[in-house]
């Protein structure tokens, strides 16, 4: 009996752990959750694109394309020529759907 109780309580604690996860993304103001995109796309643009190179592209700009998903992109150079990387990112999921760099 013991060990049935014991196991009841841990599927319940795990359902829970997912219940607040969801509440606390949809408490992020809007300004967090383009901070939150950035930082997620900034993380893949330098793994894929190196720190260097995105140094130079800095600072990242987030515009909402609807209510989880944001488009982030580079701040493009002063010199006249090169690109930025973009992409799109779902902050609910905490995930880059989609990114490119321009040329």
């Amino acid at each position: 009996m013991k060990i049935y109780l014991f196991f009841l309580l841990i599927v319940l604690s795990c359902n829970k752990k997912e219940e607040v996860s969801k509440y606390n993304y949809q408490n992020l103001s809007g300004q967090e959750k383009s901070q939150k995109a950035i930082e997620i796309a900034e993380e893949k643009f330098n793994e894929v694109y190196g720190k260097e190179t995105m140094a130079k592209e800095q600072p990242l700009k987030a515009k909402k394309i609807n209510d989880s998903v944001w488009f982030v992109s580079g701040t493009f150079n002063s010199k006249g020529f090169g690109g930025v990387a973009f992409g799109e990112v779902d902050v609910k999921n905490q995930r880059v759907i989609k990114y490119s760099h321009g040329e």
